[in-house]
Order: structure tokens, then C-alpha cells, then sequence
């Protein structure tokens, strides 16, 4: 593991706001990959980027872009997305045996609720050490479609989105139906909008718990869908609500108030803190207001349809010390860590001790903040990218003159690999501490 310190400089004043280019949108590309990879042409999905991919989507390509002619292990390391898309596509897909593995944390995440909702449809799944985690070993078999009843998308949202994306080669397409309501329906309606993209409608009803798709073909993909990462764009409004300098303007180029993807809430997340957003042509203008704050005693915000925004908003309402309730975190226990706890524990390394953790909600109180035992606090990103963003934009309050060190700093590639050089450009400065262990 890599360890950083981190230091907050502001840049020098600007007469316009600093330009800021963010990773293209993971979710966004992860489902186009995919549906590239089942229509005719699923080798030009990517050959236009000139820009680095995420470690996520790098390992998803991989895969996908492999020419697989006898049995196979496949590492997918740290990605779940690449566990469950892959998954489904390889049910459906192979014609040698698969083996899907990948660092021990993705191995403990759950997929039971897809291996079942893919065995009933005829996929071969043995699950390798317990069942219903990774490593999966996946053999060639017929699926034929038809029809799956209460499947359990309350643990997330891409069980959903899996079985979504194969439905259409399907020989009798896909009915589903969930017994619960799902996890992040943001993400359930973003591929929606893809697949539709791609020539394949979804019926589904107004509460995301039911879904037809008729038997077809994707019609190949034309050029990307070149939107840039609201998930990436979450922790530089972190960096103003924390920092509360009005003179500090960022543009987030590349994003926009009518994308298909969930996380654009997070200008509403942010103007309870008082981050204040301006579209314009090429992208997102944000800056700090202090009179646009709500002003209610305690934000009551809900993150159930865009849970992984929680670290992001967690740790500048806090630093902020202002009182909320978040609820709809459930889910976050099974993510890169447990970021409710990963979130807590790092909040309090920086003395903020009135944080209490619920079955699906966070409560902080705003108590007095006590002293720091060390000069320079150390927090560990516990390998999760978006616990390593939100701490480093912590370094812009002015309580941490002498830098925050992040322990594990590397995740940040897994979703925003030049995470590093954007960030400088508003004043945050990375020295590293060699390798932690």
C-alpha cells in the first residue's frame, strides 16, 4: 500500500473558474462495453479513447476482449461491476470453462441472488469456495430465457443490470420480477437509457420491481456516449464545501444537469452545504455561497438511490459540523469496504466523535471537536477509491495546515486514475511516504 500526504495550497486567484476534466462516466461506459461485447462489433468499443481507462473498466474490456479457445481464469481484482456484468455475459456467452476470481475483499462480496436468477434460467455456476461469493467457475451452457420471480436486488442494483443486459439475446427474452425493492434505481434506469440507446426497450413498471424484455439483437453502439463521471465530480464539491472560500470557482467539464446518471444529485446533496451550480455549454460551474446553505438544524438527506455520494457529502457536512441524518446506506457495508464504517473511522481519526451508525442510516451530532493526537492524521482508505477521494479533499480545511496522510492513496485509479494531477490543479499537493505495509 502507498501512503500520501496530502496538503491543501489555494491556487493563485483566477479570473475565471479552473478548468477541470473528469474520467468518462464508469457506469456509463461499463454498460456499453458490455453491450458492444454482444453485438456485432465488440471489439471498437474503446479504440476512440485517448485518455487512460479506469482500472475497472480496463478490466472489464480485458475480459471481454480476450479470445478465449480453452479454459480460462479471469483476475478481475477489485471490481464488482466486472464480477457481476461478467457473470451474467459469460453464462450466456462461453464455450470453455470460465473461472472468475479476484482480490479477497471481491471475493466476500455477495452475488448469490444473480447465481440463482441465472441457474434458473439454465446457467451452469459452481461457486468455488462458499456459496454465493466468487471465485465462480462457470461452465458452457443454453440459456433460454423466460421467466425469473423474486429476485433479491435489495443488496444491489447490478444483479438487476446483469440480467438486464443479456436479456435481449435471450432465445425467449427476459420477465422479471423482484421481491423487493431495489437497491439504487438510478443505476436500473441509467441502463435503461442504454440499452435503448442501442435499439433494445425495457418495460418496467413505476416502482423498478418488475421487467420485460423481448427476445432481439443490440443494434452496435455508434461512438461512446462521451459524458464525463458525476461520481468523480462529487468530491471536488466536497474540496468547496469543506474549503468555504466564495473566490475558489471550479468548472467541471464534461457534465451536465440532464445526464442519465444518478449521481448528478449531487448538486442538490451539495447546496445543502451551500455548493452552488451553474451549467453552461461545456460543463458544470460550482462555487461556494454561504447564504445559499439550508438552514434547517439537521439535514435529513436520503441516499437510496445513489449511495456510493455518501462518503463525498459525509465528510464535508461533517467538517462542516453540521447535524444529519442520512439514511438509504445499507448497501454501502458491501462495497470496496464497509464505507460506513471505513467513513466513521476516518472522521474520528480527525476528532469528530458524534457519528453513530445505524442498520441503514448515519447519524452525526454535532459535538465539539476534540484535538488530534498526531500532527499529521492518518487515514485508511481501506483500498476503497471513493474513502481515498474523500479524505484527501478533507486537506482543504484549514484545521490540517500540516497535510492529511492517506493510507492506500493507489485505489483512487480504480474509478479516476489522473485523480492525482486533477486534483493539483486546485491546490491539493501529494507527496508520497513510500510504501505502508
Amino acid at each position: 500500500m502507498i501512503s500520501k500526504t496530502i496538503y491543501f495550497r489555494r491556487p493563485a486567484q483566477a479570473d475565471s473558474p479552473i478548468p477541470l476534466r473528469l474520467p468518462f462516466s464508469k457506469s456509463i461506459c461499463s454498460r456499453e462495453i458490455v453491450i458492444s461485447a454482444l453485438s456485432t462489433k465488440s471489439q471498437t468499443f474503446v479504440n476512440g479513447f485517448t485518455e487512460s481507462l479506469s482500472d475497472d473498466l480496463a478490466v472489464l474490456q480485458h475480459a471481454l476482449s480476450a479470445s478465449l479457445h480453452q479454459e480460462a481464469t479471469i483476475d478481475l481484482q477489485a471490481s464488482g461491476t466486472a464480477l457481476r456484468f461478467l457473470t451474467a455475459y459469460f453464462a450466456l456467452q462461453t464455450s470453455v470453462p470460465i473461472l472468475l476470481t479476484g482480490i479477497s475483499r471481491l471475493c466476500n462480496r455477495p452475488i448469490a441472488p444473480l447465481i440463482d436468477a441465472l441457474r434458473m434460467l439454465g446457467a451452469r455456476i459452481t461457486c468455488m469456495e462458499h456459496e454465493g461469493f466468487a471465485p465462480l467457475y462457470i461452465e458452457p451452457a443454453k440459456l433460454e430465457g423466460g421467466k425469473i420471480i423474486d429476485l433479491d436486488a435489495s443488496l444491489s442494483s447490478q444483479f438487476v443490470s446483469a440480467l438486464l443486459l443479456i436479456a435481449p439475446c435471450l432465445p425467449n427474452g427476459l420477465c422479471l420480477q423482484l421481491s423487493t425493492p431495489p437497491a439504487s434505481v438510478s443505476y436500473i434506469a441509467m441502463t435503461i437509457e442504454v440499452m435503448k440507446r442501442a435499439g433494445v426497450s425495457v418495460q418496467v413498471s413505476p416502482d423498478y420491481r418488475s421487467y420485460t424484455v423481448a427476445a432481439g439483437s443490440y443494434t452496435p453502439l455508434p461512438l461512446p456516449m462521451i459524458e464525463r463521471d458525476w461520481s468523480a465530480a462529487a468530491f471536488f464539491y466536497t474540496l468547496l464545501a469543506i474549503h468555504r472560500s466564495p473566490s475558489l470557482q471550479l468548472q467541471l467539464e464534461g457534465i451536465y444537469q440532464d445526464s442519465i446518471q444518478g449521481d448528478k444529485k449531487a448538486t442538490e446533496y451539495f447546496a445543502a452545504l451551500g455548493v452552488e451550480s451553474r451549467q453552461r455549454k461545456n460543463g458544470i460551474i460550482i462555487e461556494y455561497n454561504s447564504m445559499s446553505k439550508n438552514q434547517e438544524t439537521i439535514l435529513r438527506p436520503d441516499f437510496s438511490s445513489c449511495p456510493d455520494m455518501l462518503p463525498a457529502w459525509v465528510v464535508a457536512a461533517t467538517l462542516q459540523e453540521r447535524p444529519f441524518v442520512a439514511t438509504g446506506i445499507a448497501t454501502l457495508r458491501h462495497k470496496e469496504s464497509d464505507r460506513i464504517a471505513a467513513v466513521t473511522e476516518g472522521l474520528l481519526r480527525l476528532g469528530y466523535k458524534g457519528l453513530e451508525i445505524h442498520s441503514d442510516s448515519l447519524v452525526y451530532h454535532s459535538t465539539p471537536v476534540q484535538q488530534m493526537r498526531e500532527t499529521i492524521p492518518t487515514i485508511d482508505s481501506y483500498d476503497d477509491h471513493r474513502i481515498a477521494m474523500a479524505f484527501a479533499m478533507a486537506s482543504a480545511d484549514r484545521r490540517f495546515t500540516n497535510g492529511l496522510c492517506i493510507r492506500g492513496i493507489e485505489a483512487v485509479s480504480k474509478s479516476f486514475p489522473n485523480f492525482e494531477s486533477v486534483a493539483e490543479h486546485c491546490g491539493l499537493l501529494f507527496t508520497s511516504n513510500g510504501n505502508a505495509y
